[in-house]
């Protein structure tokens, strides 16, 4: 069922995947995978959490909010956002530039041009709920700067969405639109 793939409370996990993600699980095997229940609590299972979801909807060197919150709307609620105008532009490719930005800072530009706000302000929220994943889908708290995460944002409808339990609340509360 949806539910569960979105949001299941385990995940398959061998000794060096769970390294990776930050969780110390002694006893599991280096090589094989093995089914480990209540991972919620290590910011782990369900879909939104998956590593490979996490890093292909990121760009090398650091998260992409638009490419996940557009990753999100398009393919978990099934709403269609139309392709950015050709003279969009982007934001750099790494996330720790000299002019000590953020990667939302530099988005903040889309949202004050009048034919970007329409798009951004839907795509943007649902991108930074997940910001605390990096673009290899660890979980952090900080940019490696050293900057704090903002992981909220508001919906053109007005909806709040605070940090990664804020988007699984909204998606619990949507569940029939995608089900």
């Amino acid at each position: 069922p949806v539910r569960e793939v979105l949001f299941a409370d385990y995940s398959f996990l061998n000794n060096n995947l769970a390294r990776h993600y930050g969780i110390d699980l002694p006893g599991v095997s280096t090589n094989d995978l093995a089914l480990i229940e209540g991972v919620n609590r290590f910011r782990r299972g369900g879909l939104l959490r998956l590593g490979a979801v996490l890093t292909s909807t990121s760009a090398p060197l650091r998260t992409s909010a638009v490419k996940r919150g557009d990753w999100l709307l398009r393919r978990v609620l099934g709403r269609s956002i139309p392709p950015p105008p050709g003279d969009a532009g982007s934001i750099p490719p790494d996330d720790v530039l000299d002019d000590g930005k953020t990667v939302r800072q530099r988005l903040e530009a889309h949202r004050r041009d009048a034919s970007c706000v329409n798009c951004h302000a839907r795509i943007d929220p649902f991108g930074f709920a997940l910001e605390h994943f990096d673009s290899l889908g660890r979980w952090r708290d900080t940019y490696r700067d050293g900057q704090k995460i903002d992981a909220s944002g508001t919906l053109n409808d007005g909806t709040e969405i605070t940090e990664f339990e804020g988007l699984i609340a909204y998606l619990q509360k949507h569940e029939p639109s995608f089900n």
